[in-house]
């Protein structure tokens, strides 16, 4: 039998579906589960508030006219006046209110909110205040409670996302469910980086987020933001060291050294007719080196518009042609694809593929069988390469263009066409460093930080809007 351990043991009422929440049920698990974007409590969990409503402050409704706008939020103390049934279907009944200082009325459109309550009657209301000329209305209230009862009107409410068919009672209500199912976890951020920036332990900073339980003399909102900063930085831990783990994997897998003559990389030169940039030069360098080392390459090729990014990653997939495996280059779009395909096609003096959607019948089985049986040496597309019916011969290298366009997952797939498959992605988005480290942290880096002589200077200009026709005219 096997034995879970402790520390999976632990999280486990963390892992459960969502539908196990007590009073959820199939109604309404799909709509949580849409929200959260998972089917976890943790993914619940994890779907923070995207603003609060502030209900400590109760006011007059005096104060609340000379100071509130329309449509803020108002929390008082009234006294029922009087009911007013409505005269005719689709009116509202109207509860007649007032606090001694002015009068309000209280709109529902549905009787069962006006059953329990009586002329006379002590209420606490909260809810966003709306004017009617001169007179002072609040549609459907989110809270009317007897006023001896007015503490169960939450001090701080937090607004979550929701969705049609998911009211925000049943979101408090799955929330605070889920909350008291975190179970007591060791930290796992030193103590002392806890103590220097204030921030509250992990159940905690969950609790003051989803249940806010605070003061009326308390700074909440500083509270709220220790909170979302010790959550953001444990988010931030995670990435790194799921990285980390990717990056030691990735170093102990075996791989294979793709190594090359140089023949076809020099017969392109030839064609191509300029000599590479000493920017250029380094970057191949880089990649030449992990391409021979016998571990999978995982380099990012990042460089302006017109800094010979395609030359660079032609050059790497010659390589892999020369040590006898085919190379492919994926790209986000059909007419950056075509236009990869004319350039590789015209350059590299072997056989080239193309594959996208929207190549069809005959030409599409032709393409998938080079590519399968090898004819096909080099193979330019969109995301119909990582489709399950692209069979590589020997893909020893992926190449993938604005890389930030696709993600991990797809990267992924397209690796996993070969076996230990070389990958360069290419981007000509500028990447700051500290970026780079926490988004691209399993990425070796190569920077084109040159350009080709002899380009002409780039002019911007601008033009108005009536003059588009003369625009396209001269472009």
């Amino acid at each position: 039998m096997k034995v879970m351990s402790p520390e999976l043991s632990t999280i486990t009422p963390l892992l459960a579906p969502l539908a196990t929440l007590p009073g959820i049920g199939p109604r309404y698990d799909g709509l949580l589960r849409k929200v959260a974007g998972g089917n976890r409590v943790m993914d619940l969990l994890f779907t923070l508030p995207s603003s609060y409503v502030d209900r400590r402050t109760i006011m007059t409704l005096r104060e609340a006219r000379e100071q509130l706008m329309p449509g803020a939020t108002l929390t008082a103390r009234l006294r029922v006046l009087d009911i007013v049934q409505p005269s005719r279907a689709r009116q509202p009944f109207r509860i007649r209110a007032t606090d001694d200082t002015d009068e309000v009325e209280i709109l529902f459109f549905h009787q069962a909110f006006v059953r329990s309550v009586a002329p006379g009657d002590e209420l606490a209301v909260s809810g966003k205040l709306e004017r009617y000329g001169l007179s002072l209305t609040m549609p459907h209230p989110d809270y009317m409670v007897n006023w001896l009862r007015h503490d169960t009107i939450p001090a701080i409410d937090p607004v979550w996302p929701l969705t049609a068919g998911l009211f925000p009672s049943v979101m408090r209500r799955a929330m605070h469910k889920a909350l008291d199912l975190l179970p007591p976890m060791p930290e796992w951020i030193p103590t002392e980086a806890l103590a220097r920036h204030d921030w509250p332990p992990f159940h905690e900073a969950l609790e003051i987020l989803h249940r806010p339980k605070v003061e009326p003399d308390r700074h909440w909102s500083r509270l709220a933001l220790m909170a979302r900063e010790r959550l953001a930085f444990d988010e931030c831990l995670a990435d790194q060291l799921s990285l980390a783990l990717a990056r030691q994997e990735a170093r102990i897998l075996s791989g294979r050294a793709l190594k090359g003559d140089g023949t076809l990389r020099e017969a392109a030169l030839d064609r191509f007719g300029h000599v590479m940039t000493g920017a250029q030069n380094r970057a191949l360098a880089e990649i030449d080196a992990d391409m021979a080392a016998p571990v999978p390459m995982m380099r990012l090729l990042q460089g302006d518009v017109g800094a010979g990014k395609t030359l660079v990653a032609l050059m790497a997939m010659l390589r892999a042609v020369e040590a006898g495996a085919q190379a492919a280059l994926m790209a986000p779009t059909e007419i950056l694809a075509s236009q990869h395909y004319e350039t590789l096609s015209r350059l590299s003096g072997v056989p080239c593929v193309y594959l996208s959607g929207s190549v069809k019948g005959k030409a599409r089985a032709l393409a998938l069988k080079a590519i399968a049986d090898g004819t096909a040496q080099l193979v330019i597309g969109t995301h119909a390469l990582f489709q399950e019916a692209v069979v590589f011969h020997d893909l020893g290298l992926a190449v993938i263009d604005e890389q930030h366009r696709f993600g991990v997952q797809q990267r992924a797939m397209l690796g996993g066409k070969g076996y230990c498959t070389d990958i360069l992605v290419m981007t000509a988005t500028p990447i700051p460093r500290t970026l780079l480290l926490t988004q691209w942290g399993d990425l070796s880096v190569s920077r084109l930080d040159q350009k080709p002589p002899g380009r002409k200077p780039i002019q911007t200009s601008l033009h108005p809007l009536s003059t588009l026709n003369e625009v396209i005219g001269g472009i």
